[in-house]
């Protein structure tokens, strides 16, 4: 075989794998842990291995496909550099490297896409060779998109979607209605590209086409971060086109800044009617109104920032390493957060991910790659070799990506297709200097020796080393499985061994599984006896106790040993377990001393020790952190009934109201009726005094929550010997709900007649 036909053999099947990881959004690995994830990324991550190798070969063989200098590639290398001393210096280096599950991040993944770089830049080198990669992509969006048709109209069922009930949260193959999102915004700008790179009317009809059916689904995931990503990036690329459009063509310039200005007034227009009757009354257009600084989400985000930026001035230079922000993030936990999800592992915001994961040198290095792709956009509109309207689209790609990832974090997709991005824009850039590299790298006899080489060693590398990562992956399940299976705790801690003794990444999550395992097991202890709770309890201290040490810094991991051992505490009555815990989690208040879940489990292990004050004193601790109205004022008041602290129950009340209604908080202070019922009932079964009647005045004045705090407080008043208040309280009951009638009837009789 002549050198050629290797070379073009080589290089087709370069192509070939770089098209198939095109196909990476649509796998999923259903009998997997986190079959979106991880069903996705090894798919990529195995392609790009095998494709490397390949790539490999062809860069041997044909010396005009090596990589060529240019702004975008010094810029990622110098990213990737910094990526490594971050993974390496990093408060968990194997986290770093690694990752999860759950995420499979991690520089084992940035190495991947840095490879997807090389290969994509050198192998497609003109407009027309992005065109068919590009078309590809668009075929798949097509299916994509035409799947969560399916399921928005109910005609196919995915497990965790309500999108066919509420018509908003669509997913499809994503797994997530942000991911679809996502994936979806990128091939509005793809599409774009294809049809300001033709001039065929039939072909512009069809994207068009595609485009309009994209939107539709896209405005079914309900995914404002996405949208405002749009918006942004529509933005940008007719203020590019503005800017473009001056040397060549002034009208279009002039007509670009009056569709600008029209649509900034439309936008501006939904905005001040959107609290209207008609928008109200369509969901969709209901939530993508609702974006406010001062919402829910928004807040929360705000006060993630703002751990991410303590986080940032501990570790300025290098960062926490990447993936690691679950550490800060309980370091310097905002304890107003309470009542969100417990535990971030990512800032939700890629500016500051990076800032945090890199510090100040991952951040600079981000900014280069963002600044020398647009400095290649220009030279590439300069030299010509793509038109205004073209290059206005990839400025508009770009800042779409930036715009929406201020609001969440990459994924394996997102990574693909802002990798496929840069690699169009190095190829285009350099695609004049591609011929000069004709120089061989070494004799051809040893050329045709290494070629193989490696491809076998790429075929070798993705057949092995994703062996036993992808076997735990679906252990996890079978693990999971077995509980309801009604399988023996032996076989079940024997799955538990055959997973952990294969030392993956996923070590871990088996771990946590089975720790999520155990506390299922103990809420339902009348089904396991005490010898086998007893046992398994063990087993996951002896396991989370291993996990603890892998990982020191992470309090999730100490939380989770702390509760075991509080729970193993409350079978056995070991007092070594319960000084254990209870030492833990001091320390764990010590390390985050604003993380709310410290303070439960502290306060847990001292109920179960029969110490109520304790417990009481220790969630008060952490209720005077609280500057705004959280869920976590039921907790505290609950373990200050449980105590008998009536008094500083009442006090603890009082405050929870003056936290509404100011500059901080806007809003009124307001006591879920479920929530305040569960507090009520702990009331019930306790002792009752002046201090209980205040207490329960204190909500009663102020909102009268539930007909159970009618019922609770005219109670407590008729021990009291205040009758007539009592009965008043129950007549009221009754004018607001006649359902309580008998109740009420029943306890009236029960009063001495006046």
């Amino acid at each position: 075989m002549t050198s050629s036909v290797t070379e073009k053999l080589l290089m087709w099947c370069v192509r070939i794998g770089i098209w198939m990881l095109l196909l990476t959004p649509i796998i999923v690995a259903p009998t997997w842990f986190f079959p979106y994830i991880t069903g996705k990324n090894f798919f990529f991550r195995i392609i790009t291995e095998v494709t490397f190798g390949f790539w490999l070969a062809l860069i041997v063989v044909g010396p005009r496909f090596r990589p060529r200098r240019g702004f975008v590639l010094w810029s990622l290398g110098a990213f990737l550099g910094i990526l490594t001393l971050t993974t390496i210096f990093g408060a968990d280096p194997y986290n770093s490297f690694w990752s999860n599950y759950e995420r499979m991040e991690g520089f084992v993944t940035y190495v991947h896409l840095a490879a997807l770089f090389l290969m994509a830049s050198s192998v497609f080198r003109t407009v027309d060779d992005w065109r068919l990669t590009l078309h590809i992509s668009v075929g798949v969006s097509i299916l994509i998109a035409g799947y969560g048709l399916l399921e928005l109209f109910s005609i196919v069922q995915i497990l965790g979607s309500a999108a066919g009930e509420s018509g908003i949260g669509i997913f499809s193959r994503l797994g997530n209605s942000i991911y679809l999102a996502a994936y979806l915004l990128f091939h509005f700008f793809i599409l774009g590209f294809l049809f300001f790179t033709t001039k065929n009317i039939l072909w512009r009809a069809v994207y068009a086409a595609v485009g309009i059916f994209e939107f539709y689904i896209f405005i079914h995931t309900g995914t404002r971060g996405a949208f405002i990503g749009l918006m942004l990036g529509l933005v940008a690329s007719l203020l590019a086109l503005v800017i473009f459009s001056l040397r060549d063509n002034k009208k279009l310039a002039l007509s670009m800044g009056a569709l600008l200005l029209a649509g900034a007034a439309v936008v501006a227009g939904f905005f001040m009617v959107r609290d209207s009757v008609f928008v109200r009354q369509y969901p969709l257009l209901e939530r993508f109104s609702d974006i406010r600084l001062t919402s829910a989400t928004a807040t929360s985000r705000f006060m993630i920032w703002g751990i991410a930026w303590e986080a940032f001035k501990e570790r300025p230079v290098l960062g926490w390493g990447p993936g690691n922000f679950i550490i800060p993030y309980a370091k310097y936990y905002n304890p107003n957060l309470f009542g969100n999800e417990p535990w971030f592992d990512r800032v939700h915001n890629m500016h500051f991910e990076w800032l945090v994961a890199g510090g100040i040198a991952g951040f600079l290095a981000y900014l280069f790659v963002v600044c020398s792709s647009i400095a290649v956009l220009w030279r590439l509109w300069r030299r010509r070799i793509l038109s205004a309207a073209a290059a206005a689209v990839l400025v508009g790609f770009l800042v779409a990506y930036l715009g929406q990832n201020t609001f969440v974090f990459d994924t394996v997709i997102s990574y693909l297709f802002i990798i496929v991005l840069f690699a169009l824009l190095q190829s285009l850039d350099t695609a004049s200097t591609a011929e000069k590299n004709t120089r061989s790298l070494m004799p051809s006899n040893q050329a045709f020796f290494l070629a193989p080489a490696f491809v076998v060693l790429g075929i070798i590398l993705a057949a092995t080393i994703h062996i036993k990562p992808m076997r735990v992956a679906g252990g996890i399940i079978d693990m999971l499985n077995s509980v309801s299976q009604g399988r023996t705790i032996v076989d079940l801690t024997g799955q538990l061994d055959n997973l952990v003794i294969q030392g993956t990444f996923g070590t871990s999550e088996t771990r946590e599984r089975f720790a999520d395992f155990l506390f299922s097991a103990v809420r339902q202890q009348s089904k396991v006896s005490a010898s086998d709770l007893q046992f398994l309890l063990t087993r996951g201290i002896d396991e989370i106790r291993k996990e603890s040490e892998r990982h020191p810094q992470n309090a999730k991991t100490s939380i989770t040993l702390a509760k075991l051992l509080q729970l193993r505490f409350a079978v056995t009555g070991s007092t070594a377990d319960r000084d254990e815990s209870i030492a833990l989690y001091q320390k764990i208040v010590q390390q985050a001393p604003g993380y709310p879940s410290a303070y439960i489990g502290l306060a847990e292990v001292y109920l179960t020790a029969g110490d109520a004050k304790q417990a009481a004193i220790t969630m008060d601790t952490m209720y005077q952190q609280i500057t705004r109205p959280t869920p976590f004022v039921y907790t505290v008041l609950s373990v200050s009934v449980l105590a008998g602290e009536y008094a500083k129950a009442a006090d603890q009340a009082e405050r929870y109201i003056a936290l509404g209604n100011t500059p901080a908080y806007p809003q009124k202070s307001y006591f879920d009726s479920t929530d305040i019922d569960s507090v009520l009932n702990r009331v019930r079964s306790t002792e009752h005094t002046a201090d209980t009647e205040r207490f329960l005045e204190v909500i009663f004045n102020y909102q009268k929550a539930s007909p159970l705090l009618f019922i609770t407080l005219a109670e407590v008043k008729a021990e009291l010997g205040k009758f007539s208040e009592a009965r008043h309280i129950a007549l009221e009951l009754l004018e607001r709900d006649k359902s309580y009638q008998s109740k009420v009837e029943e306890f009236l009789s029960l009063l001495p007649k006046e």
